[in-house]
């Protein structure tokens, strides 16, 4: 199932998917309307909305709303740079039973979401870096390694020529029944024969583009 390139609105309930295992949403706005939801999910699996605007609906109660009425698992609904936080109260509600919910760079509204037991969301935002010089050069085959706030290692590659890292999309925090495990702060660190280290703490709590410098001979950056 596919829906492209379009306005929509009215109803209690705009867009519906039911029983359905693989759906794409893409580049779609809504216009006021006093809808309950402007996207319900029932019973549904493997569904991306992405570009679009799913929430500027006045008086919305949420911009999707997860259901499980036959006792089927909603699983993988991936929104992705899209706005969910105009005139709703929630960006997700959920009824249980909804699980691998992902937010990846999208406007939330201040209440994000109320989701049961059962229930997961994922934060994400985009994270981007570059290494270079104390001269602002490009520094190629630099190790850029990112951690978690715990320690943990969740990207390591080596630059190419422009000094850049192939775009991450990197967790903000995980919600799973109402309980929030945060990944954030991130740290950053860039290592090369001959250079100091790089190093920089990143608070992701929107996308973030991280510069490290290193300095030929250097013990810190």
């Amino acid at each position: 199932t596919t829906i492209r390139n379009g306005y929509l609105g009215g109803g209690r309930v705009v867009v519906y998917f039911e029983n359905t295992f693989g759906g794409n949403l893409s580049d779609i706005h809504s216009f006021a309307s006093s809808s309950t939801a402007f996207i319900e999910i029932q019973d549904s699996k493997n569904i991306t909305i992405e570009n679009s605007n799913i929430s500027a609906i006045a008086s919305a109660f949420t911009s999707i709303l997860g259901n499980s009425g036959s006792g089927v698992l909603n699983e993988n609904i991936t929104v992705k740079d899209s706005l969910a936080n105009q005139g709703n109260l929630y960006a997700f509600f959920g009824g249980g039973g909804s699980t691998n919910i992902t937010f990846i760079n999208c406007s939330l509204p201040s209440a994000l979401w109320s989701i049961n037991a059962g229930d997961n969301i994922t934060v994400k935002w985009y994270l981007d870096a570059i290494v270079t010089t104390g001269y602002n050069s490009a520094v190629d085959r630099v190790n850029v390694s990112i951690y978690n706030k715990d320690g943990g290692l969740e990207y390591s590659e080596l630059t190419p020529a422009d000094g850049t890292i192939t775009q991450k999309e990197a967790i903000e925090l995980i919600d799973w029944g109402g309980t929030k495990s945060y990944k954030t702060n991130y740290t950053a660190t860039a290592t090369k024969e001959g250079y100091g280290v790089g190093s920089e703490d990143v608070n992701l709590t929107t996308n973030k583009e991280i510069f490290l410098s290193l300095l030929a001979g250097s013990d810190s950056c």
